[in-house]
Parts: structure tokens; sequence; C-alpha cells
């Protein structure tokens, strides 16, 4: 019985420390936009200056691949970042996306991580000068965690409009915004820009920094706060409960049967 309850502890211990589904697109810029997942579209570059490059960088304590993307603020059109075709990957409603990068340059500016108009809106996710996450015009934190020459791990989810972020897994806001949503008339093609600031001609249009990213992964469902700090904690590491929950159930039914036999 002992090996029963053991069995039984473990099993709980592993499904706790668990994500409770995995990611649909894993991109980890490996020489190549491609993802983990057979059968996921790449992630397609603009680079229009022709000098962005793959190199290696320390990331979080390790060495890694990573995408240093070089544009200019002005003009915009010579702005660099990266274009995610999301239909059919995730929800325009419910969805996650975490990233592990940091900018190179812009300290004190306002820098866009990712847009969800198309280019065509000054609002969305942004590090706004005062050194805060922020989906602008709604949601700001106010612990100018943000900090210069580091990588770092963001977390946004986006529920219907109700919406937070993570930085380093410590939540910064959570609110309600219409502005992280995809199911919009400016993007019906339902991409997913990272790094570029909007269109010329949209309002604002030079809120950019060069950068680097290690990491960026989709999710067809909101990550809970516990699952952010979680992947905070090891961003290149998703636990899965699968695989050792089908290991300690098998070892809970031997231990159990040799228990009968005898």
């Amino acid at each position: 019985m002992r090996y029963y309850l053991a069995g039984l502890l473990l099993l709980v211990a592993i499904a706790e420390s668990a994500i409770a589904a995995a990611p649909v697109a894993t991109y980890q810029f490996r020489n190549n936009f491609n993802a983990d997942e057979p059968v996921i579209p790449a992630l397609f570059p603009i680079d229009p200056l022709g000098t962005s490059v793959f190199r290696n960088d320390v990331v979080l304590g390790h060495n890694r691949r990573v995408w240093s993307y070089d544009g200019l603020a002005d003009p915009a059109f010579a702005q660099a970042g990266l274009l995610a075709n999301t239909a059919g990957l995730i929800s325009p409603t419910n969805y996650s996306v975490d990233m592990v990068f940091r900018f190179t340059e812009g300290a004190g500016n306002w820098r866009r991580i990712f847009d969800v108009a198309f280019q065509q809106s000054d609002n969305g996710f942004y590090v706004e000068p005062a050194a805060n996450l922020q989906v602008y015009p709604d949601l700001t934190g106010s612990t100018g965690a943000w900090t210069e020459g580091v990588y770092h791990h963001v977390v946004l989810t986006n529920q219907g409009t109700n919406v937070a972020a993570y930085l380093d897994g410590v939540l910064q806001f959570s609110g309600v915004s219409p502005w992280t949503t995809f199911d919009n008339v400016n993007n019906p093609g339902q991409y997913l820009i990272f790094f570029l600031d909007n269109a010329p001609g949209t309002g604002f249009s030079d809120e950019y920094a060069d950068g680097r990213v290690a990491l960026i992964r989709l999710w067809n469902n909101v990550l809970t706060n516990a699952e952010a700090q979680q992947l905070a904690a090891n961003p290149f590491f998703v636990p899965e409960a699968s695989g050792a929950l089908l290991a300690v159930f098998g070892l809970v039914l031997s231990c159990f049967a040799q228990r009968r036999l005898r």
C-alpha cells in the first residue's frame, strides 16, 4: 500500500507542476524561422536593410542562437521585425504569447513589442518610456521593471477583452482592453507583427527599437498566473504531464497488482 500511496503522491506532484496545454507554435531561431512543431507556418522576417542576422548570445545565463534584427525607427519602412500568420493556429480572442527578447537601443522611448492591427493603429503592446509594459492606451504596469541590456521573459494573455501581462513571471497588469484581439477590421488575415510600429500615415510610426529575440511561443489558451511564473523560471522548457503521468500511473498499477498477487 505504501508504494501505491507514494505513486499517487508523485502523480499529483507531476500534475501540479505541468503546463495544462502545449504551445501550438514554438520558434527558437536556430538559424531559421521554422517552428519546432510540424506543419506550422514559419515566421516571416522583415529585414528591409538586409542587416539582420542570426548570432550567438548569452540568454538568461546560457549560450543560445538568437535573431538580431536591425532597422531604422525613421523612416518607418526601414524597420525590422517578424510577421506570424496565426489564422487557424490560435483563437483571435483566447490566446497567449510568451517571448524572450531584449532591446538593444531606445531606452526612454516607446518601443513596440507586437501589434494585432496590421500596423494600422497606435494602440498595442509596448515597453513605454518609464520602463513598464503597457497595452496602450488602457493598461500599464507601475514597477518600472524593464531593464536594459538583458533578456526578459514576457507573457501576454488575452481572454475576450480581459488582458494580462507578465514580466519575468511577475504580473504587471490585468484588466479590460480591446487592443490585443485579432478580430478587428484592420487585420482580417489575423497576422501578429512583432517589433514594427505603425505604417506611415497611421499616427506615430517611429516607436521602434532594434533588438534580439531568442524565443516566441504561441498558445491557443490563456496561461494562468502559475503557468506564467513557471515558464519564466525556465522559458526554454515546457513541463508536460502526459508522458510522466503515464509512467507513474503504470508504476502505481504494477505495485498494486504485485500486492494483490502476494
